[in-house]
């Protein structure tokens, strides 16, 4: 009867153990992906060390030759002509050989200027357009523009046309920095389009002026700093949301498995000495048994 007491006790010791080993790893997993109220990015700490496969960097100067702007993004554009998603058109930006159009007046850019401080140009079709504005503290990235050709389309559109898309109003709050700093994602972030032409048609074939054209710009391994000065590479990063995120759930996933690791070999440690010490038992009081007969 005392060795079955004995299991006895192993057993609800086993369940408690397991209770306690299942609790640490949902606790691990509620930090993993619980976030502060009020996440924003913040900065870097220090300017990270590119990776080799990124874009190349890309250099606006100014009329006097003067780094005005540094980029670095990924960009393609997704157009769905009258809103039909069956006619989607990719426009990716390449991430070699593209031109950059000089700046005039930089730094004495006022905030009404409606000059882009970066042109990026590719295939002598398309075109993207970034403005920004600055203050005494901050720049901010307040509008992207694109522009293409219709005849670079393969949609067997005889006619040639200019056609821009505009990015939402306050859709780009986010992407902003102190004067001397730059702004990174690597993460992709996706930005909806609007028609800036006038006409609701930019690809279409129905001619239907009420069904509007969609289209959306995805930018990714993206890095950006205008107003450089005397700068010559990118200053400290802002770091957007996404890889802040990105940043803390590896985090937390590395402290869930040394969390997970530990509860385990605890675990095997307490099963195999309770193990032990009941096999002892067992064993001397079958020799006591085996002595008395």
């Amino acid at each position: 009867m005392e060795s079955q007491h004995i299991i006895y006790i192993f057993v609800q010791c086993l369940i408690v153990l397991q209770a306690i080993f299942f609790l640490s790893m949902v606790d691990a997993a509620a930090d993993m992906t619980t976030l502060p109220p009020n996440f924003v990015p913040v900065i870097d700490g220090a300017v990270t060390e590119r990776p080799a496969d990124l874009p190349e960097i890309l250099s606006a100067p100014d009329a006097k030759g003067q780094i005005c702007t540094l980029a670095s993004l990924g960009a393609t554009i997704v157009i769905w002509p009258e809103g039909d998603e069956s006619r989607e058109v990719q426009i990716k930006m390449p991430d070699r050989d593209v031109n950059v159009s000089t700046v005039q007046n930089c730094f004495n850019n006022p905030s009404s200027s409606v000059k882009p401080l970066l042109v990026v140009t590719w295939s002598s079709s398309f075109q993207l357009c970034f403005y920004i504005s600055k203050d005494e503290i901050t720049w901010n990235l307040d509008q992207i523009v694109f522009a293409f050709n219709t005849s670079e389309v393969p949609l067997g559109i005889a006619k040639s046309e200019l056609r821009t898309f505009g990015s939402e109003a306050n859709a780009l709050s986010e992407l902003k920095a102190p004067l001397g700093f730059s702004y990174r994602c690597l993460s992709p972030k996706q930005f909806v389009l609007l028609p800036l032409d006038g006409g609701s048609i930019v690809l279409g074939q129905n001619k239907n002026p009420n069904i509007p054209d969609k289209a959306t710009l995805l930018l990714e391994n993206f890095q950006f700093q205008p107003f450089l000065g005397d700068q010559k590479v990118f200053g400290e990063e802002i770091v957007c949301r996404e890889d802040l995120l990105t940043k803390r759930h590896r985090r937390r996933r590395d402290s869930s498995v040394t969390i997970a690791v530990g509860s385990s070999l605890a675990v095997i440690s307490v099963v195999t000495v309770m193990g032990y010490a009941i096999f002892r038992y067992i064993k001397v009081k079958a020799v006591g048994y085996d002595t008395m007969q």
